[in-house]
C-alpha cells in the first residue's frame, strides 16, 4: 500500500513554508524532495520552514528527501513541530544537519556548529 502524503506551500512574514502532511516513504519521498528543491529556489534570501507537525510517519528515504531538498538553503532552512518519533529519527539520523523549532520541549536549535 502506498503512503499517502501532502504538502502545501504558505507565506509567513518573511518566510516561506512548505507544510507536510501524512506518511512519507519511498512512494512519495522524490516528489517530495522536488517540492522542496523548488520552493529552496523560490525563497531566494528568504527563510524556508519545513513544518513537519502533521507527519505521521517517516523513513530513511524521507529523510533523505529533507536533507537532499534543502541542500542548497541549508542556512536558511529550519523544520518546524516535529513529533517526538520524528525528532528522534533528526538526532540519529541527521545530527546537527537542521534548525528545529517548536518540539514539545519548547523552541530550540539542534544544529551543532
Amino acid at each position: 500500500m502506498e503512503a499517502v502524503a501532502t504538502w502545501e506551500q504558505q507565506r509567513e512574514d518573511t518566510a516561506l513554508v512548505l507544510k507536510i502532511t501524512g506518511d512519507v516513504d519511498l512512494s512519495n519521498s522524490d516528489e517530495l524532495q522536488r517540492a522542496i528543491e523548488r520552493l529552496c529556489v523560490r525563497a531566494r534570501d528568504e527563510d524556508v520552514v519545513l513544518d513537519l507537525g502533521d507527519v505521521r510517519f517517516i523513513d530513511s528515504s524521507g529523510l533523505r528527501a529533507l536533507y537532499d531538498g534543502t541542500r542548497r538553503a541549508s542556512e536558511r532552512v529550519r523544520l518546524r513541530y516535529p513529533a517526538p518519533h520524528v525528532l528522534r529519527l533528526l538526532e540519529i539520523a541527521l545530527p546537527g544537519c537542521f534548525a528545529i523549532d517548536g518540539t514539545e520541549q519548547g523552541a530550540e536549535d539542534v544544529r551543532t556548529e
